[in-house]
């Protein structure tokens, strides 16, 4: 009998439309400009929907491209201004100069402009996010990892409650531990624990330092040892380890990655973590040849959804914008194949109360994770069952 195939889909956000960078003199300031334009596009979107400035995407002066515009405006309203523009750009925010800042000050007035992002981001670093840490059950049971724990003298406080989950980790001792409640065989440390990532069971695998919310892909993808995963972009092997963990190193497990110089520390660490049933190598998932006699047994097609035999998918990036994540969602679902054949998992996690953007119909099937909300980095997490009799 042919084992049950499943796949583990990965992504993580991308700058769209990558600038010719050779272009430019200094690569880190257009990185900086880039990263710092993109913090605030929630207000900048928010303008551009007021009825008069929404004309700006139509000004001949930026090609209709809304990046340039993000940037325009977090010039003129964060930076430097724009005595560096082209006299053409320039007259693009010129001309309706004050019609944006009062739109901005409106939105300010209901804590969401300029000055609320910026003191929340100030929050943020003010805020603690506590370690995680995975027990490696391929190395040993969690059993074993908890009990040597109290031998070294760490308290293990017990399972943490969800309900209280950040008043109880906040007041926690750099002696203490609790386990998770929502992810099996993770352990919460203190986060300000001095070189935990030299303590010997970290150094040797035991436990494998990774955030939690990175954890749920292959929680909620939960394959059975036997199954086959399809982990398409892998690197650096945390979702691969902990995938091979939940199908006791039974089962085959496709791990790849575009960066070959990744592909090859992923090896050393899979190695490292004790995972026997990873193949990894370098490539591009969508330009796999499928004729490929090592995809064979996998029967990989280019399109993840459409895997012959595929039983589940877990989407999922470390983006918090809702282009990478529910309209990334829902334009699939639009997809007669994947309307017909899958469905979008309901409640999935519902013990996970920070879900999905309120304003998607399907919003509350997906998961999002917010360092305010749930102490962990920000993700965001779908899954997709193959209706029962479709395959």
């Amino acid at each position: 009998m042919s084992s049950k195939l499943v796949i583990l889909a990965y992504a993580t956000a991308v700058i769209k439309d990558e600038p010719k960078s050779q272009n430019w003199i200094n690569k880190k300031a257009l990185l900086r400009l880039s990263c710092e334009s993109l913090k605030f596009r929630p207000v900048f979107d928010e303008i551009l929907r007021d009825k008069e400035l929404k004309k700006i995407k139509s000004d001949p002066n930026v090609g209709g491209s809304v990046e340039l515009i993000y940037v325009l405006m977090y010039e003129t309203l964060v930076g430097s201004g724009l005595n560096r523009c082209s006299p053409e750009l320039k007259s693009v925010i010129a001309r309706r100069i004050q019609k944006i800042k009062e739109v901005e000050a409106e939105l300010q007035s209901h804590g969401n402009g300029i000055k609320s992002i910026k003191e929340a981001e100030e929050g943020l670093k003010k805020l603690e996010i506590p370690r995680y840490a995975r027990i490696n059950t391929l190395k040993w049971t969690s059993e074993e990892a908890l009990k040597t724990l109290e031998s070294e003298e760490w308290k293990v406080k017990g399972t943490a409650s969800a309900e209280k989950f950040a008043e109880q980790v906040g007041a926690m001792g750099e002696d203490e531990i609790f386990i998770d409640p929502h992810v099996e065989n993770l352990l919460i440390f203190a986060p300000n624990i001095n070189n935990f990532h030299e303590y010997w069971m970290v150094e040797q695998r035991y436990l494998i330092l990774q955030d939690k919310a990175s954890c749920l892909p292959a929680f909620l993808l939960n394959p059975r040892p036997g199954s086959q995963v399809f982990d398409t972009c892998a690197a650096p092997g945390m979702k691969t380890s902990h995938a091979a963990a939940i199908m006791e190193n039974q089962g085959k497990i496709w791990a790849m990655d575009r960066a070959a110089d990744r592909v090859s520390t992923m090896k050393q660490l899979l190695d490292a973590s004790k995972v026997a049933i990873a193949s990894s190598f370098a490539g591009d998932f969508l330009k796999t040849d499928v004729t490929d006699k090592k995809f064979s047994k996998a029967m990989i097609l280019k399109h993840a959804l459409k895997l012959p035999g595929l039983k589940r998918a877990v989407y999922s990036t470390c983006s918090i914008h809702e282009e990478e994540n529910e309209q990334v969602v829902d334009e699939v679902l639009l997809d007669t194949y994947v309307r017909e054949n899958f469905v979008l998992k309901k409640s999935v996690l519902p013990e996970w109360t920070h879900r999905g953007l309120s304003t998607f119909e399907i919003g509350a099937d997906c998961l999002r994770a917010d360092p305010k909300i749930t102490l962990t980095n920000g993700f965001f997490v779908a899954v997709f069952e193959r209706v029962k009799n479709k395959v």
